[in-house]
């Protein structure tokens, strides 16, 4: 498209309007040159958001399957460590069960010699021992 380049002299404007058909020409043109930019800057634009959503697409679906992957993770990890305490738990219930039983033996010893205790050698002599145990 040419430009026209004209010299106005507003003084001899003698309204013919032949510089606005020439700068009607220029104007449009510029026009056009300015909306194919916005269009292509449009499409720019387009294309880097589409773009943008598959990687936050693909970033989306890793993140999900990591943490998919943790939490299977920690629920396995939970279960081994529930059966190990449970396993220490039973060990130590039957350690306490037979020092328990122990303990009560122990007590009904005690209890037992100092019944004893208070006996006289003469109340000592009057007990009957089993057969077996007699001299």
């Amino acid at each position: 498209m040419s430009k026209w380049n004209l010299i106005i002299n507003v003084g001899r404007c003698e309204n013919c309007y032949n510089c606005v058909i020439a700068d009607r020409d220029e104007v449009v043109a510029e026009g056009r040159r300015e909306a194919e930019q916005i269009v292509n800057d449009a499409r720019n634009e387009r294309e880097k958001i589409i773009s943008d959503t598959d990687v936050y697409r693909v970033a989306k679906r890793e993140a999900d399957q990591i943490v998919e992957k943790a939490r299977s993770e920690a629920e396995e990890l939970r279960k081994e460590t529930d059966d190990y305490v449970d396993a220490k738990l039973a060990n130590f219930e039957i350690t306490l069960e037979r020092t328990t039983e122990a303990v009560k033996r122990g007590r009904e010893r005690l209890a037992g010699r100092s019944a004893f205790d208070d006996l006289t050698s003469d109340e000592v002599d009057k007990i009957k021992l089993p057969e077996h145990l007699e001299n």
